[in-house]
């Protein structure tokens, strides 16, 4: 205890470094944790609108479609199936969805290529935010109804209230064909999906594709898109057969995950850099007080203290230096990264309209979680730990006599 006693009174020896010092440690955990916590609210935001806009936040399908989407690759039962997925703890809606690659053509002799899906429209309105981004007329309701993609629209030369033809190739061969009336226009901002999408409801395509009672995916939509792949493991124990897979949003979109882990990768770089330029203001620190205090560790040498006990000495002064300013920084980060996860931080108008592709909101929304605040506070004790032991090796070869010779 003695030993902890000195240690705190020698670190206020020089209280303006102390605080410069515990200050950069303090800043150091501040722009980890914030920055860290934005990363996650941006992410979270960023996989929940796209996944919602478009996959939703998982779905079971049976294995190979993912990867090969083609028409015969059925769920059969999915009626059955869906039904039991949606009774599920954190499922705040399950949607059947049947899909497959058509020609679709209009009354001006234009004919396009096009990925026409059969939805259940009530399920797609509570689980989707595709149906909020039909910028003309409305969503499909029920009956040969169609909404497609604004690209689509324009190549087709056709609006709503025109009539298109949908030509395919049902599941037990021969023709499909549907002739649907455009009811809306939807504009997601993603070029692809604007150039291909023509939603139709599952009852018209299955009719028209043969399908039965059999679907391609029930789609999966939580509460929380943090909770997915607790649902996916639910879900998997659940309905847990041969011919059935059930795959997350990272699954879903392997995009949008590289992306992610790009970012977070550039952003561990930065920590460590940070880390790094705190750590050397740390050494330069303790090399100063080793420099000072001479004399006085020559007088604890010849007084027959250790040198092992003055290195201790030295350490527990650099941690109680690391815990005051990961104290102090953990205590702005916390407060801060609370209060703007409540009201959120307002992008300007550029920035917004640059980030409506990526379905990204008006406001960010950071979130805290515990692991940065870890991570943050362990790192910075270790660096400080590790910038004050060089410099305290140098009492290990300190001779009192010369230590304590005084200066000419």
């Amino acid at each position: 205890m003695i030993v902890i006693t000195i240690a705190l009174r020698n670190l206020w020896r020089n209280p303006r470094r102390t605080l410069l010092n515990a200050a950069g440690i303090g800043f150091a955990v501040l722009l980890m944790v914030f920055a860290y916590a934005m990363q996650t609210g941006t992410f979270s935001v960023m996989v929940d609108n796209l996944s919602r806009l478009s996959t939703g936040h998982l779905q079971i399908q049976v294995p190979g479609f993912q990867d090969n989407p083609r028409l015969r690759l059925t769920l059969a039962g999915a009626d059955v199936l869906r039904k039991q997925v949606e009774k599920l703890p954190g499922v705040q809606v399950a949607a059947l969805r049947a899909s497959s690659f058509a020609l679709v053509s209009s009354a001006e002799d234009r004919t396009f290529g096009a990925l026409v899906t059969g939805v259940e429209p009530a399920r797609e309105r509570i689980g989707s935010t595709l149906p909020d981004r039909v910028s003309i007329g409305r969503y499909i309701e029920d009956g040969s109804e169609a909404v497609i993609g604004a690209a689509l629209g324009r190549n087709l030369g056709i609006g709503v209230g025109d009539e298109m033809v949908v030509l395919g190739s049902a599941k037990r061969g021969g023709v499909a064909a549907l002739v649907l009336e455009v009811v809306g226009i939807v504009e997601t901002l993603q070029p692809e999906m604007d150039r291909t999408i023509v939603h139709v409801p599952l009852t018209v395509f299955r009719e028209g594709f043969g399908l039965g009672d059999e679907a391609h995916a029930v789609v999966i939509t939580g509460n929380e898109v943090d909770m997915a792949f607790a649902i996916a493991d639910r879900v998997s124990e659940t309905v847990g057969r041969e011919g059935v897979t059930v795959l997350a949003w990272n699954e879903l979109m392997p995009g949008v995950e590289e992306a992610i882990e790009l970012k977070r990768v550039g952003g561990n770089f930065m920590f460590a850099l940070l880390a790094a330029l705190v750590t050397f203001a740390v050494v330069n620190t303790f090399i100063m007080v080793v420099f000072e205090r001479g004399q006085e560790f020559g007088m604890l040498l010849a007084l027959g203290n250790r040198p092992r006990w003055i290195v201790s000495m030295l350490q527990l002064e650099a941690a109680a230096l690391a815990l005051f300013g990961i104290a102090a920084g953990l205590a702005v980060a916390v407060a801060l990264v609370l209060w703007l996860e409540r009201v959120g931080i307002p992008l300007p108008e550029g920035a917004t309209d640059a980030l409506e592709q990526f379905q990204m909101p008006s406001r960010l929304h950071p979130t805290l979680t515990w692991a940065p605040v870890i991570v943050a506070s362990v790192v910075m004790l270790l660096a400080t730990q590790l910038a004050a032991f060089f410099p305290a090796l140098k009492v290990l070869r300190i001779e009192p006599t010369e230590a304590l010779r005084p200066e000419s």
